[in-house]
């Protein structure tokens, strides 16, 4: 009965939330624009302050298990942004836009820390008054998700099938990655590790002067790895203490079966960032059938652009922010410029204008079949919706 009535209580502070959702998304944030961040804010703390009202805090007590997470956990941090700083030094860097000035940053800081130690308090109480309903964790992480979904979007405009993609990638995975990671530490080590992880991850932004310049695909990548890594790290410590085994750091930080795993992830990073030689890409047209069809994926060799381009060869380029793959039908040397003539194997006429090197972004080494689908699909899926 006890049991009952806290999950009842429970789903009524839930339920807060999603009525709140509805209410920023078609009355608070088109009327009250400016204001929309402290309103957030001071939303998310009420419902922590409620929650304990209603359920208690349960101290956060120091043990064994807590030491050894946010041991593990303050040694991934600073391997990440050794690894993160030091690949700018490669790539370039770039300024954050935030002033750095006492006032600018204290007006920047203070939103998003209180805004995380709201959702994490509130998910700590509700999570501990209910530990052992499973269902109700899924609530949680599904209502936090929507909330801070909804809030980070609302600033965005898709106009286009990339702006979607960017917001999903950029933003809705990586919140849903670190969500799932922050519940699971919750419920069995407790409030510690997620502060320390987010204000880490979060916040530094507001603390530099620059940031490594590794484009938007590479961003994504980190903001989805990290959460991942983060919660397999912890899932280790845990399964080792609830089986009365002692953790050992080095057997577990890195392990034989993770490394098949971590080589294709960074390979597959690299090719789909575009910031290497070789880049992957989706096809989403049948110009270039039967040699490519819809759906396959080329990779492209971008170093091979910087001397002529042979007859016949099939090439990438990039036509009113889109990236058209077709083949090389004519090649004109004017005076040590080469310039192309381009065309689609299943189109009728070659493509309007000539193309020099520096329009190509690669020369298509080989082709993938199907893989490309998933972004194909995405594309058709959402485009008419955002276009409209």
């Amino acid at each position: 009965m006890i049991v009952n009535k806290r999950f009842m209580k429970s789903i009524s502070l839930l339920s807060l939330i999603v009525i709140y959702i509805f209410t920023n998304m078609y009355y608070l944030f088109p009327n009250f624009t400016n204001y929309i961040e402290y309103i957030n804010v001071a939303f998310i703390l009420i419902m922590a302050f409620l929650s304990i009202l209603i359920f208690g805090f349960k101290k956060d007590k120091s043990n064994e298990l807590k030491k050894t997470t946010i041991t593990t956990e303050l040694i991934l941090l600073f391997g990440f942004f050794i690894f993160y700083y030091g690949s700018g030094l490669i790539f370039g860097f770039l300024k954050t836009g935030y002033a750095l000035n006492l006032k600018s940053v204290f007006d920047n800081i203070i939103p998003p820390i209180f805004m995380i130690i709201g959702v994490e308090v509130f998910r700590y109480v509700i999570i501990n008054a209910n530990n052992d309903d499973k269902l109700l964790k899924k609530i949680v992480l599904f209502i936090i998700c929507l909330f801070e979904v909804v809030i980070a979007v609302s600033t965005y405009k898709a106009n286009n099938y990339e702006d979607l993609f960017k917001i999903i990638t950029l933003i809705i995975i990586p919140v849903i990655t670190r969500n799932i990671a922050m519940n699971y530490t919750t419920g069995y080590i407790g409030i510690k590790p997620n502060l320390i992880f987010r204000f880490a991850t979060e916040l530094y932004i507001y603390l530099v002067p620059i940031v490594p310049d590794l484009g938007e695909y590479f961003d994504a990548m980190i903001n989805i790895g990290l959460p991942v890594v983060f919660y397999v790290l912890s899932y280790r410590i845990i399964d080792d203490h609830i089986n009365g085994i002692e953790y050992d750091f080095k057997k577990n930080i890195l392990r034989k079966t993770d490394i098949p795993m971590i080589i294709f992830i960074v390979v597959l990073t690299c090719v789909i960032s575009g910031n290497f030689r070789y880049h992957l890409i989706g096809i989403g047209s049948g110009s270039m059938s039967p040699k490519i069809e819809k759906g396959d994926a080329v990779l492209l060799n971008k170093k091979k652009i910087k001397g002529k381009i042979e007859k016949g060869e099939i090439v990438a380029y990039r036509k009113s922010g889109k990236i058209i793959v077709h083949r090389v039908v004519e090649v004109i040397n004017e005076k040590g410029t080469y310039y192309y003539k381009t065309k689609g194997d299943a189109n009728n006429s070659n493509d309007s204008g000539l193309l020099t090197n520096k329009d190509i972004v690669g020369v298509v080494m080989f082709k993938i079949k199907y893989i490309g689908y998933p972004s194909i699909f995405l594309s058709e899926t959402f485009q008419k919706p955002v276009n409209k």
